[in-house]
């Protein structure tokens, strides 16, 4: 009689293990860090890809979970990945060049999540640009302050909301520097006084600082990218902190805006060994993150024709600190 083999119980991977190992094996560089704020610490996990054109496309990850830190970084490689080759084929025809960045994109194991992570990334923005270009810094109310040894920071919401979800914006400011590094969020108006709201955000403003640590932003890792040249304008310049005021008027809800979605299915293309999704928020009445310095004619023209239909000035600023 032949006995039946013991069965093996095989390890259970999760979706986040498949996926970082898969990442591991692509051999992309990948580093690590642990940044402490007063009692706060936090991972960062970070890596990079050139582009065709030379340009380093960078990729972070960031949490107080390890592994999770990680998985959002092999996941926003993938998502910088997939917007490069969108925009290189059929992106052209959708929105202006100048309007090519990474906002409003967004990647997750679940389909229907990828694309609610798109829509909330390009409001975020959205409601952050339309409180300052309608109010300045008066188009955000300061929640709260918190001062430490190292870094202070300020919290601020935008006054514009749209179907119950506000954007904030967390202001990290230094001694090491003369002026401020920001991070942005979005989530429900009833959460903002949760920590939750908050951390992306606070991980953003204070990431740039500490990872820094006093040295000035080098422009000639990527001389094209507007937004490093914006970041280290508004890091390394004075800023006037009386600007954060605790107060303003009632807040405004408006309708959600009217955009356009598409969601790829990338594990085929990129030969991941688990279902992922990268998504796509755009156009309609969003307000796309710009800089007037770098808007082609036709750009600047669909700028102000998205400025009109949310009532705002069409006078282009030359900068904004939505980034």
């Amino acid at each position: 009689m032949i006995s039946a083999a013991p069965s093996i119980k095989l390890p259970h991977y999760s979706s986040g293990d498949l996926l970082l190992n898969w990442f591991a094996e692509g051999g992309a560089p990948l580093s690590e860090n642990i940044y402490r704020v007063g009692a706060l610490s936090y991972f960062q996990f970070s890596s990079a890809f050139k582009t065709e054109s030379g340009r380093l496309c960078g990729a972070f990850g960031r949490s107080q979970d390890r592994k999770v830190a990680a998985i959002k970084c092999a996941a926003e490689f993938i998502e910088r990945k997939a917007m490069l080759d969108f925009f290189s084929s059929s992106g052209a025809d959708l929105l202006p060049s100048s309007f090519h960045t990474s906002n409003g994109w967004a990647a997750h194991f679940n389909k229907e999540e990828a694309q609610s992570r798109s829509y909330l990334e390009a409001l975020e923005r959205h409601l952050l640009l339309l409180s300052y270009l309608k109010f300045g810094w008066r188009g955000f109310r300061l929640v709260q302050k918190i001062e430490s040894d190292s870094i202070d920071l300020y919290f601020l919401v935008s006054r514009y909301s749209a179907g119950g979800f506000a954007s904030g914006l967390v202001a990290a400011k230094s001694a090491q520097y003369s002026g401020l590094s920001f991070g942005y969020c979005v989530g429900e108006e009833k959460s903002v006084s949760t920590a939750q709201f908050w951390e992306s955000a606070l991980f953003e403003a204070i990431d740039r600082i500490l990872t820094l640590n006093g040295e000035q932003i080098d422009l000639s890792d990527d001389p094209k990218s507007w937004m490093r040249r914006e970041a280290k304008f508004y890091l390394e310049t004075p800023f006037d902190l009386s600007l954060f005021s605790n107060e303003f008027a009632d807040g405004i809800s408006v309708d959600p805006p009217q955009y356009h979605a598409q969601v790829f299915d990338v594990s085929e293309q990129y030969g991941i060994p688990v279902p992922f999704f990268v998504a796509y928020s755009w156009g309609g009445d969003l307000i796309p993150i710009f800089n007037k310095s770098t808007l082609s004619p036709s750009a600047a023209v669909y700028l102000r024709s998205i400025l009109h239909r949310n009532g705002l000035s069409p006078d282009i600023p030359e900068r904004h600190p939505v980034l």
